[in-house]
C-alpha cells in the first residue's frame, strides 16, 4: 500500500520516471487513474494563530477565531499584554 502511495505522490513531480515502476508493480497507468479524495471540512481550522512582532522580534502569538470581527480583534488587542 505504501509503495503505491509513494509512487502516486512522486508521479505528480516526475511522471515520466514513475509510470514504468507503477506498471511493473501491477497497476495501470497513473495519469489516467483517480487522485485521492479528501474531506474539505477537515482541512480548515476554526482558529488562526498569528505571530505578534515588534521591531522584528516575535513577542508571542494570539489565537483568534476564523470568523472574528474587527471590533472583537481590537478589543482583544487592548486586553493582551506582551
Amino acid at each position: 500500500m505504501y509503495k503505491i502511495l509513494k509512487i502516486l505522490i512522486l508521479n505528480q513531480v516526475a511522471p515520466h520516471i514513475f509510470e514504468d515502476p507503477n506498471e511493473k508493480i501491477g497497476y495501470g497507468v497513473i495519469t489516467s487513474s483517480h487522485w485521492l479524495s479528501y474531506d474539505e471540512e477537515l482541512i480548515f481550522e476554526e482558529n488562526i494563530t498569528p505571530a505578534v512582532q515588534f521591531n522584528k522580534k516575535t513577542r508571542g502569538t494570539i489565537e483568534i477565531l476564523k470568523d472574528a470581527k474587527e471590533a472583537d480583534l481590537l478589543k482583544m488587542e487592548e486586553e493582551t499584554l506582551f
